[in-house]
């Protein structure tokens, strides 16, 4: 990797819902010039809080942020897409409130690889309609995979 590029993956968090049952997995999409195990990752999520979306937008060591599964690595994109993404998430991954029907950390991830990919920064490994069923898949590797307390799982997005 050049050091005008930075590094882009979805990282995929457990969930747990009422009385202990799992929910289904946490999406966020994740940058970092270096490497997914710095402890200082952009990490950029939609969150739902009450009937309220919003986009979160943290520097945080992987980690600590709660139960990670892993990371999926999508690609290393020019620096210019990472230098829009810390100035204004919302204009760089093309993301509107108004775009999407349905709001979701999943929804989120999507279309702003969706719109990467589409600009030019990456090709995706399927169109942007079939990314959901294909993360699924993605995700099932990564959680087949042996975990350890002292190193993320990094696997990458394309098969």
């Amino acid at each position: 990797m050049s050091a005008a590029s930075t590094k882009i993956g979805i990282a995929i968090y457990a969930q747990q819902g009422p009385y202990g049952r799992p929910r289904n997995p946490h999406w966020s999409l994740v940058l970092h010039p270096t490497s997914f195990s710095a402890k200082d990752v952009r990490v950029y999520h939609l969150r739902n809080r009450g009937n309220t979306w919003f986009l979160g937008h943290e520097v945080r060591d992987l980690p600590r942020m709660g139960d990670l599964i892993g990371v999926l690595h999508v690609a290393d994109i020019p620096g210019s897409a990472f230098n829009d993404a810390k100035e204004n998430p919302q204009k760089a991954f093309g993301i509107d409130q108004l775009d999407l029907f349905i709001w979701s950390c999943e929804s989120y991830v999507i279309r702003a690889l969706a719109y990467l990919g589409e600009a030019g920064a990456f090709k995706l490994p399927c169109n942007p309609d079939g990314m959901y069923e294909y993360t699924k898949k993605r995700i099932a590797a990564l959680k087949a995979l042996p975990s350890s307390a002292d190193e993320i799982t990094i696997i990458s997005y394309t098969e």
